[in-house]
């Protein structure tokens, strides 16, 4: 069954510090046709390479969705943060979806508690400015595509650079929310984390037409 389809204006304010907002990936002809709407702003080749993961990801899995990041509430602008080809970055929601015209949905996890949210948002934070693993995505992907066995252990270790996925599950790690048992972080997919028996799905976010939330 199809996720419901939720207004954003009316939902926005439910969102939470530490939700899931999760990205349904584009495909070749789409990332060409976005890049031409605005060249000089993104280089065709982050759009291509976004286009290829992405590809790849949800055809790996069996998955529509190809990229994950963190909720977090800025006065009162609702922003996500996001491990993506120029690291661990935020942004306003609205500016992450129009980065690739891409579909977007919303995770929540109820177990959480406020001041765990606040510690997750702490850890987050922390993690801005962290290079994006760029050959760890290469190997998860190779992982992905011949089906190889991974590692099954969550490493204590900080994690020198970092991918969306396995951005998502260290900070909910970080308040003992595994959100796949038996599969380490740096091998999480979008998939598994949409997957998870801790999150429920809320339904995708329909954005406004307008620029009225831009920055929000």
């Amino acid at each position: 069954m199809e996720p419901k389809i939720n207004a954003y204006e009316e939902v926005r304010d439910q969102i939470k510090d530490g939700d899931i907002i999760m990205f349904e990936g584009i495909g070749f002809l789409s990332a060409i046709l976005n890049w031409r709407s605005r060249p000089r702003e993104f280089p065709v080749w982050k759009y291509l390479v976004h286009a290829l993961v992405s590809t790849i990801v949800k055809a790996a899995t069996g998955s529509k969705y190809s990229h994950a990041g963190l909720a977090a509430r800025w006065y009162k602008r609702l922003m996500v943060l996001e491990a993506i080809g120029d690291g661990v970055i935020v942004n306003p929601l609205r500016r992450s979806e129009e980065r690739f015209k891409a579909k977007i949905y919303w995770f929540s996890c109820e177990e959480i508690g406020p001041k765990d949210r606040e510690l997750m948002m702490i850890k987050a934070l922390e993690e801005l400015g962290k290079p994006y693993g760029f050959w760890k995505t290469i190997l998860f992907l190779i992982c992905l595509i011949f089906k190889i066995d991974v590692d099954k252990r969550d490493s204590l270790k900080e994690a020198k650079s970092i991918y969306c996925s396995e951005y998502v599950a260290r900070i909910y790690n970080f308040v003992h929310k595994d959100l796949k048992q038996g599969r380490a972080d740096r091998f999480m997919s979008p998939k598994d984390i949409a997957d998870s028996d801790l999150l429920t799905n809320n339904g995708r976010l329909k954005m406004p037409l307008t620029d009225r939330h831009l920055s929000s």
